[in-house]
């Protein structure tokens, strides 16, 4: 069996102001398994390719009132091949 697995992530915050903050994020998760048969010509493959992209903005408004924003988008390969 050869697995061949790389994953990552990063972050970054920003604070342009006492009532604004951003922040975003990035994470991969990509992996490739083979597994050879019986056979020589003969090799099962599963590939997993995910990503994930995300943000966050917070806004104070006062004491009493803070809005907060949040948007995600995640993309997912799952596929087996020979």
């Amino acid at each position: 069996l050869d697995d061949k697995l790389h994953v990552g992530s990063a972050k970054l915050d920003f604070n342009p102001s006492q009532s604004d903050q951003f922040s975003a994020r990035y994470s991969i998760y990509w992996d490739t398994q083979s597994n050879p048969g019986a056979l020589p010509a003969v090799v099962t493959a599963v590939r997993k390719h995910n990503q994930q992209v995300g943000g966050t903005w917070t806004h104070v408004y006062g004491s009493r009132t803070v809005q907060e924003v949040r948007v995600g988008w995640g993309d997912i390969y799952n596929g087996m091949f020979r």
